[in-house]
């Protein structure tokens, strides 16, 4: 029930950087990001995501995600049959495949468990800071009229990471990453980020009363939901 079988996938996309000492240009480049995700009064992204077996190998998996964030409190991720909301005062877990609804009132629990997508770029730079003794390499691979492309290589259990930017527009293009090591292949997974909107109304994304209703202190799904099993805090 409602088992979270894309945590993997749902970090990998939003886990764009790498430690900020690891290269000034990209430290430069990543930070104007930043900053204007999180001056923004919204954010919206969209991904096309697709996992290898290996490098050239078979597509193992292949969705689209989509991530939006409005305030500090609000934040939607969706990906695939799942979808995960966040608001003030509630988080609701949605599986369309298994055809349950998990709503936690967060005044009444403190045991669930925050999976939308991380939106404050600092809190992921020591993701890839594995090795204190080696400092990965970053290296600028070209510059074409302010898109930049970074290898960076040198992480343990990883062979490449290549990220692209927009520096003029202030957008990631794609990130990918191919694990393994130089005897032994991982797996390739690619990450191309289709939309990377600032500053629109996403109110709608944040409208609970499509999810669901309280009647008389009870919860009561939307038509829309009807056959879907609903579980709460209680």
């Amino acid at each position: 029930m409602l088992q979270n079988r894309s945590s993997v996938i749902f970090a990998l996309v939003c886990c764009i950087l790498v430690n900020y000492t690891y290269s000034q240009n990209i430290h430069k480049d990543i930070e104007l990001i930043s900053e204007k995700m999180e001056t923004s009064t919204s954010v919206n992204l969209e991904v096309d995501v697709k996992v290898y077996s290996k490098k050239g190998g078979e597509l193992i998996y292949s969705s689209k995600a989509s991530a939006f964030k409005m305030g500090e409190a609000q934040s939607k991720t969706v990906l695939a049959d799942m979808e995960f909301i966040q608001t003030t005062d509630f988080e609701l877990k949605i599986d369309h495949d298994e055809k349950a609804i998990l709503i936690f009132n967060k005044k009444h629990t403190n045991s669930s468990k925050n999976e939308s997508f991380e939106f404050d770029l600092n809190k992921l730079k020591d993701l890839f800071n594995t090795n204190e003794n080696k400092s990965p390499s970053v290296k600028l691979l070209s510059n074409v009229s302010n898109i930049k492309k970074y290898s960076i290589t040198g992480i343990p259990g990883t062979k490449e990471i290549l990220i692209t930017l927009d520096v003029s527009h202030i957008k990631i293009i794609s990130v990918i990453y191919e694990y393994g090591t130089a005897k032994e292949p991982g797996q390739y997974i690619l990450l191309n980020y289709t939309k990377f909107d600032f500053n629109t109304d996403l109110s709608s994304h944040f409208d609970l009363k499509k999810y669901f209703s309280i009647v008389s202190g009870e919860y009561v799904l939307n038509a829309k939901f009807k056959d879907y099993h609903l579980y709460t805090e209680k």
